[in-house]
């Protein structure tokens, strides 16, 4: 799955197309990835559809602001700053 998310992220960047990709870098499922698709869509998954939905909606709005970010959730997709699962 990791080498269909960077073909995917790739092309996109090609095109000019904004995506945006998120990995886990702390706790369960650390490696995981998902990327956000310029329709909305995504490709991949952090391990919990929670997640996935929650952060995807919080990655288009980064994605809209032109920032990158840290972000921690804990396991039900709730925003949390311990105990957590921490995304970049």
């Amino acid at each position: 799955m990791a080498a269909k998310i960077f073909n995917e992220f790739k092309e996109n960047l090609k095109k000019g197309f904004p995506v945006a990709l998120a990995t886990v870098i702390e706790g369960p499922g650390q490696g995981a990835k998902l990327l956000l698709l310029p329709d909305g869509s995504y490709l991949g998954s952090l391990g919990n559809t929670k997640i996935d939905s929650v952060l995807s909606r919080d990655m288009a709005g980064e994605l809209a602001a032109g920032r990158t970010s840290i972000r921690h959730y804990g396991i039900e997709g709730e925003a949390r700053e311990k105990n957590t699962i921490n995304i970049y």
